[in-house]
């Protein structure tokens, strides 16, 4: 059966309406019936599909996973069936879809401009290169004059674009490649921690392994589960493969008699100051709670870092672009200057 290629945006509204529906107190089966009838019109939802293998007895998550539902949402709404609130882990990935098209959105409309400005200077200094600056050249040298400096760095620059561009694909390619075998046999869990080291990606990467993990660990514990307990439901699911494999090194160091709070502490993949949300929420005998509180306050901070540097981006590539029109200006306006005052 093929799968339908329905929208981030779709899948985001499809997941909130389910789960509405389910916290007003229909079933899946009646839920679904409804929705079938409210998106009808639209033919990328595959409600149909998804009703025809839930009633080969296939469990929700299972079938969503059927459908092109990213790995990290089908998380949330495996370790959300399990703590017994399905209708809010399925708000949840809805609404962790939603903030993801919004800020692809934002990002988008801040390049959109810059991006047809470039694409004006990519013609105009073509058209300069193939004609304007060679024009120059055979002026000046008829005359014994030479080209004003910033216009000689001009040409120079330009000359030199193709083979910059040539090298910086092959460079690539290369890289690509030799990234691609080196790392194509490691597990996931090898990966991250790799990936853990680099500049500029550790960061993110830890926000979001942090994000993750305290929501889900912070619900499981509020719903009456054991640190160990919940953590050998992160080993059974299959949709994170890192966190199979952390859930599995965590309960190993448990069994040795460590603190949870320490373990954490010494692992790489999270925020240093997760180790002390845990050791305070151990004290306070809150520890769900907490890491509950402390994902929520997480997720708003990143997103207040994410709109911030968004604002940044038009600012900064309109500047460029001004600053290489000047420059492009300068070495067109002073060769025919220094031509005036040659004669």
């Amino acid at each position: 059966m093929a799968k339908r290629n329905w929208t981030r945006m779709q899948q985001a509204a499809f997941l909130r309406s389910l789960g509405m529906l389910l916290e007003k107190g229909y079933s899946v089966s009646q839920a679904l019936d409804l929705l079938k009838f409210q998106f009808e019109r639209q033919k990328n939802y595959p409600i149909k599909d998804i009703q025809c293998e839930l009633k080969k007895g296939l469990p929700l998550v299972e079938v969503l996973a059927d459908h092109r539902i990213p790995s990290d949402v089908l998380g949330y709404l495996y370790f959300a069936s399990e703590y017994g609130s399905l209708s809010k882990g399925l708000k949840e990935g809805s609404t962790i879809l939603q903030k993801r098209e919004d800020v692809k959105k934002v990002f988008y409309q801040k390049i959109r401009y810059p991006i047809v400005l470039l694409s004006v200077l990519a013609i105009m200094m073509f058209f300069m290169v193939q004609y304007l600056f060679p024009q120059f050249t055979s002026l000046f040298h008829s005359v014994n004059l030479e080209l004003p400096i910033v216009t000689r760095v001009m040409i120079g620059i330009f000359e030199h674009i193709p083979a910059f561009i040539y090298g910086s694909l092959a460079l690539s390619i290369l890289l690509f490649s030799y990234g691609h075998f080196k790392y194509y046999k490691l597990t996931t869990f090898e990966k991250l921690l790799r990936l853990s080291k680099v500049p500029f990606i550790s960061i993110p990467l830890k926000v979001f392994l942090t994000h993750y993990f305290t929501f889900q660990l912070g619900h499981l514990l509020k719903g009456g589960l054991s640190i160990p307990q919940a953590l050998q439901l992160f080993q059974q699911q299959s949709h994170m493969p890192f966190f199979q494999e952390e859930a599995g090194q965590l309960i190993c160091e448990l069994r040795t008699g460590e603190s949870f709070s320490k373990i954490i502490q010494e692992r790489v993949f999270y925020l240093p100051e997760l180790s002390q949300v845990i050791h305070f929420g151990q004290s306070n005998g809150q520890l769900g709670q907490e890491l509950i509180l402390y994902s929520d306050m997480l997720l708003e901070r990143t997103d207040e870092q994410i709109q911030k540097s968004l604002t940044f981006i038009q600012p900064i590539l309109f500047s460029l672009i001004g600053g290489v029109i000047l420059t492009l200006f300068l070495s067109v306006m002073l060769p025919i200057f220094r031509m005036f005052q040659s004669l």
